[in-house]
């Protein structure tokens, strides 16, 4: 058995990412509480097949926002609350 070239594993990686629809994305930031669930309950099921993603919101909280804009890797990261 050969080990695996970075590379190749970098391809593995981005196929992997590619094929995540958006919707689980945002179903996976609701569960961990980055996003406000969804109040009227029309979450639906990832496994639906829908490819289309236009129905999905782009809603962070600030905070979590600012995190993905931020340069500086010397700021402590002190939590949500």
């Amino acid at each position: 058995m050969r080990r695996a070239e970075f590379g190749e594993v970098a391809k593995w990686v981005s196929d992997a990412w590619e094929s995540i629809s958006a919707k689980t994305i945002v179903a996976g930031f609701r569960k961990a509480g980055l996003i406000p669930c969804a109040a009227d309950g029309d979450e639906e099921s990832d496994s639906s097949g829908s490819e289309d993603d236009s129905d999905v919101p782009a809603v962070l909280q600030p905070e979590v926002g600012a995190l993905f804009v931020s340069d500086s890797e010397e700021d402590d990261f002190d939590g949500f609350e």
